[in-house]
């Protein structure tokens, strides 16, 4: 017997208020479960979000231009 079978047959013997009560905790994990992993999501995008803007930031200031922009815009068209 697998492990959904074993559930079900345990709850064969529930009065119906309580197997109301095992209903609502599997839906209460399943929820938890997907909110848990929402929460991991979106902290690994914070964290490439930091990770980029600290190269950003690493390599701000160290570009010199050797011409002013817009001659350089002007002379590549």
């Amino acid at each position: 017997m697998n492990l959904a079978e074993t559930i079900y047959q345990k709850s064969l013997d529930l009065p119906e208020e309580k197997a109301i009560e095992v209903i609502d905790f599997i839906d209460f994990i399943k929820n938890r479960t997907k909110i848990n992993q929402s929460i991991r999501l979106v902290k690994e995008h914070q964290k490439k979000e930091h990770s980029v803007q600290h190269d950003i930031n690493r390599h701000a200031g160290k570009i010199t231009l050797s011409q002013d922009p817009l001659e350089f815009q002007k002379s590549i068209r």
